[in-house]
Protein backbone atom coordinates (compact mmCIF):
# COMPACT_ATOMS: atom_id res chain seq x y z
CA UNK A 1 0.00 0.00 0.00
CA UNK A 2 3.05 2.47 -0.08
CA UNK A 3 1.00 4.19 -3.37
CA UNK A 4 -2.48 4.26 -2.12
CA UNK A 5 -4.76 5.77 -3.83
CA UNK A 6 -8.45 5.83 -3.97
CA UNK A 7 -11.92 7.75 -4.23
CA UNK A 8 -14.67 7.05 -1.98
CA UNK A 9 -18.55 8.74 -1.65
CA UNK A 10 -20.03 9.78 1.68
CA UNK A 11 -20.77 6.66 3.18
CA UNK A 12 -17.22 5.98 2.99
CA UNK A 13 -17.61 3.34 0.54
CA UNK A 14 -14.44 2.85 -1.53
CA UNK A 15 -15.40 3.18 -5.52
CA UNK A 16 -12.01 2.74 -7.03
CA UNK A 17 -8.38 2.16 -5.71
CA UNK A 18 -5.42 1.64 -7.09
CA UNK A 19 -5.32 -2.02 -4.90
CA UNK A 20 -8.45 -3.62 -6.89
CA UNK A 21 -8.94 -5.47 -3.65
CA UNK A 22 -9.56 -2.81 -1.36
CA UNK A 23 -12.84 -2.01 -4.09
CA UNK A 24 -16.69 -1.78 -1.92
CA UNK A 25 -14.54 -1.88 0.94
CA UNK A 26 -14.75 1.12 3.30
CA UNK A 27 -12.30 3.41 4.80
CA UNK A 28 -12.81 2.01 7.97
CA UNK A 29 -11.32 -1.39 7.21
CA UNK A 30 -7.66 0.46 6.02
CA UNK A 31 -7.18 3.20 8.68
CA UNK A 32 -7.09 2.68 12.35
CA UNK A 33 -9.77 5.13 13.97
CA UNK A 34 -7.62 7.63 15.32
CA UNK A 35 -8.47 11.87 16.54
CA UNK A 36 -7.54 12.79 12.86
CA UNK A 37 -9.08 10.41 10.75
CA UNK A 38 -12.85 10.93 13.18
CA UNK A 39 -12.40 14.16 12.33
CA UNK A 40 -12.19 13.62 8.42
CA UNK A 41 -15.03 11.47 8.80
CA UNK A 42 -17.57 13.97 10.49
CA UNK A 43 -16.59 16.56 7.85
CA UNK A 44 -17.98 14.02 4.81
CA UNK A 45 -20.53 13.08 7.12
CA UNK A 46 -21.66 16.59 7.26
CA UNK A 47 -21.38 17.13 3.16
CA UNK A 48 -18.25 19.95 3.36
CA UNK A 49 -15.77 20.20 0.69
CA UNK A 50 -12.08 18.59 2.22
CA UNK A 51 -9.02 19.86 1.11
CA UNK A 52 -6.37 19.10 3.53
CA UNK A 53 -3.53 17.13 4.60
CA UNK A 54 -3.32 14.96 8.10
CA UNK A 55 -1.45 11.86 9.22
CA UNK A 56 -3.10 8.61 9.43
CA UNK A 57 -2.66 5.23 10.85
CA UNK A 58 -2.62 2.43 8.01
CA UNK A 59 -3.81 -0.93 8.67
CA UNK A 60 -1.52 -3.09 6.58
CA UNK A 61 -1.94 -6.16 8.64
CA UNK A 62 -3.84 -7.66 11.74
CA UNK A 63 -1.74 -6.32 14.04
CA UNK A 64 0.75 -3.76 12.05
CA UNK A 65 -0.04 -0.11 11.70
CA UNK A 66 1.78 3.14 10.09
CA UNK A 67 1.42 6.71 10.03
CA UNK A 68 1.41 8.13 6.56
CA UNK A 69 0.57 12.11 5.22
CA UNK A 70 -2.39 11.87 2.88
CA UNK A 71 -3.78 14.33 1.21
CA UNK A 72 -7.78 14.39 0.94
CA UNK A 73 -9.70 16.59 -1.95
CA UNK A 74 -13.36 17.03 -2.59
CA UNK A 75 -14.11 15.87 -6.15
CA UNK A 76 -17.97 16.48 -6.13
CA UNK A 77 -20.16 13.89 -4.96
CA UNK A 78 -17.39 11.95 -4.40
CA UNK A 79 -13.46 12.41 -2.27
CA UNK A 80 -9.83 11.70 -3.08
CA UNK A 81 -6.98 10.33 -1.38
CA UNK A 82 -3.65 10.41 -2.33
CA UNK A 83 -0.51 9.53 -0.80
CA UNK A 84 2.14 12.91 0.41
CA UNK A 85 6.20 10.70 0.86
CA UNK A 86 7.89 12.89 3.87
CA UNK A 87 11.02 12.86 1.76
CA UNK A 88 9.02 13.87 -1.71
CA UNK A 89 7.72 16.83 0.44
CA UNK A 90 11.23 18.39 1.42
CA UNK A 91 12.52 17.31 -1.50
CA UNK A 92 10.35 19.85 -3.42
CA UNK A 93 10.15 22.32 -0.55
CA UNK A 94 14.32 22.36 -0.82
CA UNK A 95 13.72 22.69 -4.89
CA UNK A 96 11.29 25.20 -4.43
CA UNK A 97 13.52 27.05 -1.92
CA UNK A 98 16.74 27.02 -3.73
CA UNK A 99 14.98 28.39 -7.12
CA UNK A 100 13.45 31.39 -4.94
CA UNK A 101 16.51 31.95 -3.18
CA UNK A 102 19.02 31.88 -6.11
CA UNK A 103 16.68 34.80 -7.92
CA UNK A 104 17.90 37.46 -5.33
CA UNK A 105 21.31 39.33 -5.70
CA UNK A 106 22.24 38.80 -1.90
CA UNK A 107 21.56 35.37 0.83
CA UNK A 108 19.14 34.93 3.79
CA UNK A 109 20.28 33.73 7.16
CA UNK A 110 17.40 32.31 9.10
CA UNK A 111 17.75 32.32 13.43
CA UNK A 112 15.63 30.92 15.81
CA UNK A 113 14.46 32.81 18.77
CA UNK A 114 18.23 31.81 20.77
CA UNK A 115 19.95 33.38 17.56
CA UNK A 116 20.69 29.93 16.42
CA UNK A 117 21.38 29.22 12.18
CA UNK A 118 18.11 27.47 11.27
CA UNK A 119 18.61 28.34 7.66
CA UNK A 120 21.70 29.71 5.32
CA UNK A 121 21.48 30.31 1.84
CA UNK A 122 25.26 29.12 0.24
CA UNK A 123 24.68 32.73 -1.65
CA UNK A 124 24.86 33.80 1.70
CA UNK A 125 28.10 31.39 2.71
CA UNK A 126 29.82 32.11 -0.03
CA UNK A 127 30.01 36.13 0.42
CA UNK A 128 30.76 36.12 4.04
CA UNK A 129 32.98 33.26 3.75
CA UNK A 130 32.78 31.88 7.33
CA UNK A 131 35.88 30.24 8.59
CA UNK A 132 36.56 28.60 11.84
CA UNK A 133 39.11 28.59 13.82
CA UNK A 134 41.77 27.28 11.64
CA UNK A 135 41.27 29.62 8.87
CA UNK A 136 39.18 26.87 6.86
CA UNK A 137 35.78 27.84 4.98
CA UNK A 138 32.68 26.14 6.73
CA UNK A 139 29.98 24.66 4.87
CA UNK A 140 26.58 24.98 5.25
CA UNK A 141 26.41 21.40 7.18
CA UNK A 142 29.03 22.89 9.83
CA UNK A 143 27.02 26.20 10.08
CA UNK A 144 23.48 25.20 10.64
CA UNK A 145 22.55 24.68 14.53
CA UNK A 146 25.44 27.43 15.54
CA UNK A 147 25.58 30.16 17.40
CA UNK A 148 26.07 33.43 15.82
CA UNK A 149 28.08 34.61 18.52
CA UNK A 150 30.21 31.70 17.08
CA UNK A 151 30.19 31.69 13.78
CA UNK A 152 31.36 35.86 14.16
CA UNK A 153 34.11 36.68 16.18
CA UNK A 154 34.14 39.89 17.20
CA UNK A 155 37.07 41.54 15.39
CA UNK A 156 35.63 44.06 14.57
CA UNK A 157 31.92 44.43 16.25
CA UNK A 158 30.05 42.02 13.11
CA UNK A 159 28.35 40.24 15.87
CA UNK A 160 27.56 43.28 18.66
CA UNK A 161 26.31 45.34 15.64
CA UNK A 162 23.95 42.82 14.25
CA UNK A 163 22.68 42.30 17.49
CA UNK A 164 21.85 46.17 18.57
CA UNK A 165 20.13 46.39 14.76
CA UNK A 166 18.05 43.13 15.42
CA UNK A 167 16.62 44.89 18.79
CA UNK A 168 15.72 47.99 16.87
CA UNK A 169 13.86 45.53 14.67
CA UNK A 170 11.87 43.97 16.97
CA UNK A 171 11.28 47.67 19.05
CA UNK A 172 10.01 48.74 16.10
CA UNK A 173 8.48 45.62 15.18
CA UNK A 174 9.30 46.21 11.23
CA UNK A 175 11.76 45.46 9.05
CA UNK A 176 14.69 47.80 8.89
CA UNK A 177 17.65 47.76 6.73
CA UNK A 178 21.03 49.47 8.24
CA UNK A 179 24.43 49.45 6.38
CA UNK A 180 27.85 47.41 8.00
CA UNK A 181 31.01 49.43 6.30
CA UNK A 182 34.27 47.43 7.76
CA UNK A 183 37.56 46.44 6.04
CA UNK A 184 36.58 42.40 5.78
CA UNK A 185 32.67 43.62 4.93
CA UNK A 186 30.56 46.15 3.18
CA UNK A 187 27.20 44.92 3.36
CA UNK A 188 23.64 46.12 3.46
CA UNK A 189 21.35 43.82 5.99
CA UNK A 190 17.50 43.64 6.37
CA UNK A 191 16.83 42.68 9.45
CA UNK A 192 13.22 41.17 9.84
CA UNK A 193 11.97 39.63 13.17
CA UNK A 194 9.55 37.01 12.66
CA UNK A 195 6.49 37.19 15.21
CA UNK A 196 4.25 34.82 16.94
CA UNK A 197 1.32 37.43 18.07
CA UNK A 198 3.19 39.47 19.99
CA UNK A 199 6.65 36.94 20.58
CA UNK A 200 9.47 36.57 18.78
CA UNK A 201 10.27 33.37 17.57
CA UNK A 202 12.50 33.98 14.86
CA UNK A 203 14.67 36.31 12.55
CA UNK A 204 15.19 36.74 8.62
CA UNK A 205 18.11 38.25 7.58
CA UNK A 206 18.73 39.64 4.52
CA UNK A 207 22.68 40.37 3.01
CA UNK A 208 23.33 42.60 -0.03
CA UNK A 209 27.29 43.38 -1.00
CA UNK A 210 27.27 46.92 -1.97
CA UNK A 211 30.98 47.27 -2.73
CA UNK A 212 30.84 47.70 -5.88
CA UNK A 213 27.84 50.07 -5.24
CA UNK A 214 30.55 51.98 -3.00
CA UNK A 215 33.08 51.48 -5.32
CA UNK A 216 30.59 53.11 -8.28
CA UNK A 217 29.69 55.79 -5.55
CA UNK A 218 32.93 57.09 -4.89
CA UNK A 219 33.82 56.88 -8.90
CA UNK A 220 30.69 59.56 -9.51
CA UNK A 221 31.78 61.89 -6.75
CA UNK A 222 34.85 61.72 -8.27
CA UNK A 223 34.04 62.90 -11.25
CA UNK A 224 31.62 65.36 -9.93
CA UNK A 225 34.23 66.77 -7.95
CA UNK A 226 36.25 67.00 -11.10
CA UNK A 227 33.34 68.80 -13.27
CA UNK A 228 32.84 71.31 -10.34
CA UNK A 229 36.42 72.22 -10.06
CA UNK A 230 36.12 72.44 -14.06
CA UNK A 231 32.99 74.70 -13.56
CA UNK A 232 34.44 76.23 -10.75
CA UNK A 233 37.51 77.54 -12.44
CA UNK A 234 35.54 78.45 -15.89
CA UNK A 235 33.53 80.92 -13.54
CA UNK A 236 37.08 81.96 -11.72
CA UNK A 237 38.16 82.31 -15.82
CA UNK A 238 34.89 84.88 -16.56
CA UNK A 239 36.13 87.19 -14.00
CA UNK A 240 39.65 86.61 -14.35
CA UNK A 241 38.86 90.13 -16.91
CA UNK A 242 37.35 92.21 -14.00
CA UNK A 243 39.54 91.30 -11.66
CA UNK A 244 42.49 92.36 -13.31
CA UNK A 245 41.05 95.67 -14.37
CA UNK A 246 40.16 95.91 -10.29
CA UNK A 247 43.89 95.17 -9.50
CA UNK A 248 44.87 97.28 -12.32
CA UNK A 249 43.01 99.62 -10.76
CA UNK A 250 44.86 100.02 -7.71
CA UNK A 251 48.23 99.46 -8.43
CA UNK A 252 48.28 102.29 -10.76
CA UNK A 253 47.01 104.43 -7.29
CA UNK A 254 49.69 102.65 -6.01
CA UNK A 255 52.56 103.84 -8.51
CA UNK A 256 51.33 106.96 -8.80
CA UNK A 257 51.58 107.35 -4.77
CA UNK A 258 54.89 106.37 -5.03
CA UNK A 259 56.22 108.89 -7.73
CA UNK A 260 54.33 111.93 -5.89
CA UNK A 261 56.20 110.54 -2.94
CA UNK A 262 59.38 110.01 -4.39
CA UNK A 263 59.27 113.48 -6.13
CA UNK A 264 58.19 115.11 -2.67
CA UNK A 265 61.44 113.70 -1.21
CA UNK A 266 63.63 115.00 -3.58
CA UNK A 267 62.53 118.62 -3.27
CA UNK A 268 62.64 118.34 0.25
CA UNK A 269 58.66 118.80 0.74
CA UNK A 270 58.13 115.40 2.43
CA UNK A 271 56.76 116.50 5.98
CA UNK A 272 55.96 113.50 8.12
CA UNK A 273 52.28 113.99 8.15
CA UNK A 274 52.21 113.67 4.44
CA UNK A 275 54.54 110.75 4.63
CA UNK A 276 51.71 108.93 7.08
CA UNK A 277 49.10 109.81 4.82
CA UNK A 278 50.44 108.74 1.44
CA UNK A 279 51.48 105.46 3.64
CA UNK A 280 48.05 104.83 4.38
CA UNK A 281 46.54 105.23 1.34
CA UNK A 282 49.46 102.44 -0.02
CA UNK A 283 48.27 99.95 2.57
CA UNK A 284 44.35 100.56 1.92
CA UNK A 285 45.64 99.77 -1.72
CA UNK A 286 47.66 96.60 -1.06
CA UNK A 287 45.14 95.15 1.74
CA UNK A 288 42.15 95.61 -1.09
CA UNK A 289 44.34 93.85 -3.49
CA UNK A 290 45.33 91.00 -1.20
CA UNK A 291 41.81 90.49 -0.60
CA UNK A 292 40.85 89.85 -4.13
CA UNK A 293 44.25 87.33 -4.59
CA UNK A 294 43.50 85.65 -1.02
CA UNK A 295 39.49 85.30 -2.55
CA UNK A 296 41.07 83.46 -5.95
CA UNK A 297 43.11 81.35 -3.67
CA UNK A 298 40.67 80.49 -1.29
CA UNK A 299 37.70 79.42 -4.10
CA UNK A 300 39.92 77.57 -5.71
CA UNK A 301 41.40 75.24 -3.57
CA UNK A 302 39.49 71.88 -2.64
CA UNK A 303 38.47 71.48 1.08
CA UNK A 304 36.40 68.27 1.16
CA UNK A 305 39.19 66.57 3.12
CA UNK A 306 39.25 69.29 5.67
CA UNK A 307 38.26 69.33 8.97
CA UNK A 308 35.74 72.61 10.63
CA UNK A 309 37.12 75.29 11.67
CA UNK A 310 36.11 78.30 13.96
CA UNK A 311 35.56 81.57 11.10
CA UNK A 312 33.84 84.99 10.96
CA UNK A 313 31.58 85.95 8.30
CA UNK A 314 33.31 88.68 7.13
CA UNK A 315 35.99 86.28 6.52
CA UNK A 316 33.93 84.27 4.63
CA UNK A 317 32.15 87.14 2.89
CA UNK A 318 35.89 88.72 2.07
CA UNK A 319 36.40 85.66 0.17
CA UNK A 320 33.26 86.08 -2.00
CA UNK A 321 32.86 89.74 -2.86
CA UNK A 322 36.34 90.05 -3.59
CA UNK A 323 35.75 87.73 -6.59
CA UNK A 324 32.07 88.94 -7.49
CA UNK A 325 31.90 92.79 -7.24
CA UNK A 326 33.59 93.64 -10.37
CA UNK A 327 31.74 90.91 -11.76
CA UNK A 328 28.56 92.36 -11.19
CA UNK A 329 29.45 96.25 -11.83
CA UNK A 330 30.79 95.06 -15.18
CA UNK A 331 26.71 93.44 -16.03
CA UNK A 332 24.81 96.60 -14.40
CA UNK A 333 23.71 94.43 -11.24
CA UNK A 334 23.15 96.37 -7.84
CA UNK A 335 24.75 94.14 -5.42
CA UNK A 336 23.29 95.16 -1.89
CA UNK A 337 25.04 93.37 0.62
CA UNK A 338 23.43 93.29 4.13
CA UNK A 339 25.55 91.45 6.30
CA UNK A 340 27.17 94.31 8.45
CA UNK A 341 25.45 93.81 11.79
CA UNK A 342 26.52 90.18 11.83
CA UNK A 343 30.39 90.60 10.64
CA UNK A 344 32.02 89.42 13.69
CA UNK A 345 29.78 86.46 14.77
CA UNK A 346 31.41 83.08 14.25
CA UNK A 347 30.61 80.02 12.73
CA UNK A 348 31.81 76.38 12.92
CA UNK A 349 32.56 75.37 9.12
CA UNK A 350 34.97 74.79 5.64
CA UNK A 351 35.71 78.07 5.16
CA UNK A 352 36.68 77.74 1.45
CA UNK A 353 33.53 75.59 1.11
CA UNK A 354 30.71 78.07 2.17
CA UNK A 355 32.50 80.48 0.57
CA UNK A 356 32.23 78.22 -3.01
CA UNK A 357 28.72 77.51 -2.42
CA UNK A 358 27.91 81.21 -1.97
CA UNK A 359 29.66 81.84 -4.71
CA UNK A 360 27.85 79.04 -7.19
CA UNK A 361 24.78 80.97 -5.41
CA UNK A 362 25.56 84.16 -6.64
CA UNK A 363 27.02 83.31 -10.51
CA UNK A 364 23.61 81.30 -10.54
CA UNK A 365 21.62 84.52 -9.90
CA UNK A 366 23.76 86.86 -12.00
CA UNK A 367 22.95 84.59 -14.90
CA UNK A 368 19.33 84.51 -14.29
CA UNK A 369 18.56 88.38 -13.99
CA UNK A 370 20.86 88.99 -17.16
CA UNK A 371 17.75 89.67 -19.37
CA UNK A 372 15.98 91.76 -16.53
CA UNK A 373 15.64 94.98 -17.03
CA UNK A 374 16.59 96.07 -13.61
CA UNK A 375 19.16 93.51 -12.04
CA UNK A 376 19.25 92.95 -8.13
CA UNK A 377 21.12 90.96 -6.08
CA UNK A 378 20.56 90.90 -2.29
CA UNK A 379 23.51 89.00 -0.36
CA UNK A 380 21.95 89.21 3.51
CA UNK A 381 22.47 87.56 6.60
CA UNK A 382 19.99 87.17 10.09
CA UNK A 383 19.71 85.73 13.11
CA UNK A 384 17.29 82.36 13.66
CA UNK A 385 16.89 80.01 16.34
CA UNK A 386 21.03 80.07 17.47
CA UNK A 387 21.50 79.93 14.10
CA UNK A 388 23.12 82.54 11.17
CA UNK A 389 20.80 82.30 8.52
CA UNK A 390 22.73 83.51 4.93
CA UNK A 391 20.37 83.90 1.70
CA UNK A 392 21.20 85.11 -2.01
CA UNK A 393 18.15 86.39 -3.40
CA UNK A 394 17.79 87.76 -7.16
CA UNK A 395 14.48 89.64 -8.89
CA UNK A 396 15.00 87.11 -11.70
CA UNK A 397 12.09 85.27 -13.68
CA UNK A 398 11.97 82.85 -10.97
CA UNK A 399 11.99 78.43 -11.63
CA UNK A 400 9.13 77.38 -13.18
CA UNK A 401 7.10 74.55 -11.00
CA UNK A 402 7.76 71.62 -12.56
CA UNK A 403 11.53 72.01 -12.38
CA UNK A 404 11.75 72.78 -8.68
CA UNK A 405 11.62 68.95 -7.54
CA UNK A 406 14.69 68.43 -9.82
CA UNK A 407 17.26 71.38 -9.66
CA UNK A 408 18.94 70.26 -6.75
CA UNK A 409 19.68 66.73 -8.75
CA UNK A 410 23.01 66.31 -10.20
CA UNK A 411 23.58 67.20 -14.02
CA UNK A 412 20.22 68.83 -14.43
CA UNK A 413 20.17 72.96 -15.34
CA UNK A 414 17.93 75.44 -16.34
CA UNK A 415 20.56 77.13 -18.21
CA UNK A 416 20.75 77.11 -22.01
CA UNK A 417 23.12 74.25 -23.78
CA UNK A 418 26.78 74.93 -22.97
CA UNK A 419 26.26 77.68 -20.31
CA UNK A 420 25.79 75.21 -17.09
CA UNK A 421 26.97 71.73 -15.71
CA UNK A 422 24.11 71.21 -13.45
CA UNK A 423 26.54 70.22 -10.83
CA UNK A 424 26.54 73.63 -9.25
CA UNK A 425 23.64 73.15 -7.10
CA UNK A 426 23.67 69.42 -6.21
CA UNK A 427 27.40 69.34 -5.18
CA UNK A 428 26.43 73.00 -3.10
CA UNK A 429 23.36 71.01 -1.47
CA UNK A 430 25.63 68.25 -0.61
CA UNK A 431 28.45 70.58 1.18
CA UNK A 432 25.60 71.98 3.24
CA UNK A 433 24.61 68.81 3.73
CA UNK A 434 27.92 67.97 5.32
CA UNK A 435 27.59 70.73 7.85
CA UNK A 436 24.32 69.41 8.70
CA UNK A 437 22.11 71.94 7.57
CA UNK A 438 20.14 72.00 4.13
CA UNK A 439 19.82 74.75 1.40
CA UNK A 440 16.49 75.74 0.53
CA UNK A 441 14.82 77.54 -2.17
CA UNK A 442 11.99 80.06 -1.31
CA UNK A 443 10.37 81.63 -4.23
CA UNK A 444 8.38 85.04 -3.91
CA UNK A 445 6.38 87.58 -6.14
CA UNK A 446 9.52 88.81 -7.91
CA UNK A 447 12.28 86.72 -6.75
CA UNK A 448 13.97 83.76 -5.97
CA UNK A 449 16.19 82.84 -2.89
CA UNK A 450 18.44 80.43 -1.79
CA UNK A 451 18.89 79.99 1.87
CA UNK A 452 20.76 77.74 4.72
CA UNK A 453 21.76 78.09 8.11
CA UNK A 454 25.11 77.69 10.35
CA UNK A 455 24.81 76.99 13.45
CA UNK A 456 26.63 80.19 16.00
CA UNK A 457 29.42 79.69 18.19
CA UNK A 458 29.94 81.04 21.62
CA UNK A 459 27.80 83.99 23.28
CA UNK A 460 26.38 84.88 19.72
CA UNK A 461 24.24 81.37 20.40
Amino acid sequence: MSKLSLVFDHDLKILWSSDKDLINLSLIDIFNNTRPFTSLVRTVFAGEKVDIKCKLKLREGPEKEEERLFKFMSLGDHYSIQPLEENERRYVSKVLWDAFASTFPGGFLFLNRELKVVEITNSLLKMLEIKNRNDILLSKRAVLGRSLSNLFPDSDNFYKTICSNLEKAVAAMETLTFDYISDANKLRVSYGPVFNGTSVVGHCLYFTDIEKELHDREIIELQQAKLFNASKLAALGEMAGGIAHEINNPLAILSGRIDITQSRLQKGKLTDEILNDDLTHMKATTTRMAKIIQGMRVISRDASSEKLNTCSLKEIVDDVLGLSKEKCKSKGIDLRVEIDRHNDHKVKCRRVQISQVLLNLLNNSMDAIEDQEERIIKFKSEIKKSCLTLSIEDNGPGIPEEKIAKIFQPFYTTKEVGKGTGLGLSISAKIIQEHGQKLELIQTDGSTIFTFNLPLLGEEA
